[in-house]
């Protein structure tokens, strides 16, 4: 399609209140092997304005800039190398960052809940048959389930686990998980919700249907005496529910509510979040879980389109603990993404991706609404403190620095876990010796009190290596599948079939020493869909 005729093609969708048609050329790098190629190369994860923001070219699992995503930051490095690693120029470029006593990595996962990922590029590649040309490793660890205990109440666990990478001498692999405790749906405080409903014109067809889904599923897990708002809006907001008192699950006049509403006219995404904080300040109560549950798919079109803008008022909500969660809704060729995560990463909530019922059900069931709404932890920052000679080979989450202030802390969860993974290599005169010992710190505040928290935990190579690992083969399972959307992209279709080989080959090993889990024989499924495309 030519760039007028597509242009032509926008003015009439936005006319006729329907989606803009997906044009593949428009971010079409001319990298790969033929039209028919279903590389999706967005290239709206460029964020030039932002080194630091991990979703730009600058991701720490990607390019030959600093692991935490910055590649003009200043770690005090007395070798004057900003570069934490680089896990494509060997072993010796990597050990040259080596030190001769230990050295303290302060890492982020992103918020616990942050998982719209993994479902958007699901749902690209099974729907569309279109690949992403990224997808984020930290928020697939966060959207599949993993089986760790639950911490004691008020507190937080530390659990590493740690195996030898095969054919690396020194190298290893591993997983550290902050886990929090556990909440019961029904041991859950009463909530304050206030809906802000993107009812605009991009909402059409499957976008409506799944925000009318998302409020039934939320609505099925609400009790008795929790207080709902609702804001819609698409030209400019309007409040159509102001303090409802719910009198049990599956409230009627919730869910009608929702099914009556309609879309049509522009995205004034700003005004819509800016009425539901101020419907959220008004009936702000202590003692319950103030909330500002954002649904759109992401367009802002009408009045203050910048996610900083729009943000303000979701950082000003924090202050009166009111979070925000986010939730996208298709269509996805067009949904923004960017948008929509940056939103809810500064309204410090979580973020989902909804595109089918079933999904909306299984996200917002009771039994996981406290993950999704409720907060275990608050600034929750690990520091990780190695052995002289151990570096960092490879970070695969959102943030990693040298001094605190470089890493964003972040908020757990309860019922749920925050997930590091990365690799080290020992570069030490000892190499392979299993006596090397690590030190993992969690400084976090409690919810509660406000009270500062501190929780720590010291193991050898030795007593992680001889430890379990189960947890660990998923996770390195899902970082493959999802780092394979980027990796995949340079390579010609025979070597991507060759690479999609190698992880299902991984996918089915997990797979049968964890005994079929369901989560990993979703990936198997899509993995195969997915092989089918390079014969």
């Amino acid at each position: 399609m030519h760039r007028f005729s597509f242009l032509i093609a926008i003015l009439f969708a936005f006319a006729a209140c329907t989606p803009p048609p997906f044009d593949p050329q428009i971010n079409d790098t001319g990298d790969d092997e033929d039209e028919d190629d279903p590389y999706y190369t967005d290239d709206d994860d460029d964020d030039d304005d932002d080194d630091d923001d991990v979703s730009d070219d600058d991701d720490a699992s990607s390019d030959d800039d600093d692991a935490a995503g910055d590649d003009d930051d200043d770690d005090g490095d007395p070798k004057g190398d900003d570069d934490i690693d680089d896990p494509v120029d060997g072993e010796d470029d990597v050990c040259a960052d080596a030190f001769e006593t230990v050295q303290t990595k302060f890492m982020s996962a992103d918020d616990s809940n942050s998982q719209a990922d993994a479902a958007l590029v699901r749902q690209l590649l099974l729907d569309h048959g279109v690949v992403a040309s990224s997808a984020k490793p930290w928020e697939f660890l966060n959207y599949y389930d993993f089986a760790y205990d639950r911490a004691e109440a008020g507190t937080v666990s530390i659990v590493p686990q740690m195996a030898e990478i095969p054919d690396e001498p020194g190298a290893y692999e591993m997983l550290i998980a902050v886990a929090s405790p556990a909440m019961p749906a029904g041991d859950r405080p009463p909530m304050n919700l206030v809906f802000s409903l993107d009812t605009s014109c991009s909402m059409g067809g499957n976008g409506i249907d799944m925000l009318r889904a998302s409020v039934a599923a939320i609505t099925n897990s609400l009790q008795a005496g929790d207080v709902v708002s609702m804001v819609n809006w698409s030209n400019t907001p309007s409040v159509i529910l102001d303090a409802h008192e719910v009198v049990g699950p599956g409230d009627p006049t919730l869910t009608d509510l929702a099914d009556s509403l309609d879309n049509d006219g522009g995205t004034n995404l700003d005004a819509g979040l800016e009425a539901a904080y101020e419907l959220a300040e008004a009936n702000f109560a202590e003692g319950r879980t103030n909330r500002v549950v954002l649904i759109s798919d992401g367009g802002a079109n009408l009045g203050a389109t910048s996610a900083d803008l729009i943000a303000e008022h979701a950082i000003a909500g924090e202050g009166d603990s009111i979070y925000l969660v986010g939730i996208g809704t298709p269509n996805a060729l067009n949904y923004n993404h960017e948008l929509m995560d940056e939103l809810t990463d500064l309204g410090r909530g979580a973020y989902f991706y909804i595109d089918s019922a079933a999904e909306a059900e299984e996200r917002f069931a009771a039994d996981r609404l406290p993950s999704a709404f409720e907060l275990a932890a608050l600034d929750v920052q690990l520091a990780v403190t190695l052995p002289p000679g151990f570096v960092v080979d490879e970070f695969r989450g959102e943030e990693i620095g040298d001094t605190p202030s470089e890493v964003t802390p972040q908020h757990l969860a309860p019922n749920d876990q925050m997930l590091y993974s990365l690799d080290l290599l020992d570069c030490s005169a000892d190499a392979d010796s299993i006596d090397h010992e690590l030190t993992f710190v969690v400084e976090w505040t409690h919810p509660a009190t406000g009270a500062a928290m501190v929780d720590s935990l010291t193991v050898s190579v030795a007593e992680l290596l001889a430890g379990p690992r189960a947890e660990l083969d998923k996770a390195s399972t899902l970082v493959a599948y999802a780092q394979a959307f980027e990796a995949m992209g340079p390579l010609t279709n025979a070597e991507r079939g060759a690479h999609l080989d190698a992880i299902i080959e991984q996918a089915t090993s997990a797979s049968v020493t964890l005994s079929g889990d369901p989560d990993l024989d979703e990936v198997l499924a899509i993995l195969g869909t997915w092989r089918a495309m390079y014969p």
